[in-house]
Order: C-alpha cells, then structure tokens, then sequence
C-alpha cells in the first residue's frame, strides 16, 4: 500500500497499516487527527496510548491509556 492511499484512509485503519510498516510517528499522527474529531474513542487512545509505550513516551502513554480505560468502562455515547 503506498503513503498516498494511506493518507486516505480513516485514521485508526491508517494508524494499523502503519504500524505494521513500524511507521510509528505517522500512525500516530493518524491517531492524534481522529482524536481531534472523536475525542472519547477509547479505542483511538488505547491505539495512541500503545504506539506512545512503544516510542518510550511513557508519560504520554499512560494519559491515553487511562482515558481510553476511563471512556470504556463508561461507555460513553459520545465516542465515534
């Protein structure tokens, strides 16, 4: 899949093909745009939180990981 259809993709979909090319920074970057639109995705920021441990953003990570536990546990309605 070439960078120009992954631009295309829905962010979370992008972040995953990313990731498996080990392009973190990118997938990333996919992530932080859909949060942008669907703040409470618990799944976007379990995603984020996840790419962030693995790019040693520990700090960053455990903020997203917590909220993403925080909104699914709540299983909010105004998640995407």
């Amino acid at each position: 899949m070439s960078a120009i259809s992954t631009l295309n993709e829905d962010g979370p979909e992008a972040a995953r093909r990313l990731v498996q090319q080990g392009r973190y920074h990118l997938a990333l970057h996919h992530l932080r745009e859909h949060l942008m639109r669907c703040p409470r995705d618990p799944h976007a920021l379990h995603h984020a939180g996840t790419i962030l441990q693995c790019l040693g953003r520990y700090d960053e990570a455990a903020r997203h990981l917590e909220r993403a536990l925080q909104y699914l546990t709540a299983e909010s309605p105004d998640a995407c």
